[in-house]
């Protein structure tokens, strides 16, 4: 599966505009039913600039295999490149999802966050402080 797709978000309130662009690439590849890998390739940018969240390359490679009943693990890598600043962060995921019972499943997720992830936008100095992001789901589906 391929798939490229590019995002302009122009948001306004009282006191300023911020535009918000993204592009981004990623071809999720199955081998056979238990193992995949995704590639992505993303690019960030804001106006107005700033040191932190502005022209940012993110590329991810995650690889998952899917046993049998169901349980599916999968790790992933992640790096972040900030031209303006010439900065390289590095990341990581890891997933679970365990089937409970008959249209009931868990999924688990932990991530390392890295410069150009979604929830860079809000406080850097609280994400420096404690730079993960943790979900728990639990889904009933019919």
């Amino acid at each position: 599966m391929f798939n490229l797709s590019y995002n302009y978000y122009k948001l306004t309130n009282d006191t300023q505009t911020v535009n918000f662009t993204n592009f981004s690439f990623s071809n999720t590849t199955r081998f056979k039913n238990s193992l995949s890998n995704n590639i992505s390739v993303n690019w960030f940018k804001t106006t107005p600039q700033d040191s932190l969240n502005n022209d940012v390359w993110m590329f991810s490679d995650e690889v998952g295999f899917t046993f049998a009943k169901g349980f599916r693990v999968s790790v992933g890598g992640k790096a972040a490149y900030s031209p303006w600043s010439e900065n390289w962060q590095f990341g990581y995921v890891v997933k679970v999802s365990v089937p409970l019972v008959k249209h009931l499943s868990c999924d688990l997720m932990a991530e390392k966050l890295v410069l150009g992830d979604f929830y860079n936008s809000f406080d850097m100095q609280q994400m420096e402080k404690f730079p993960y992001f943790c979900q728990g789901k639990i889904i009933y589906s019919w």
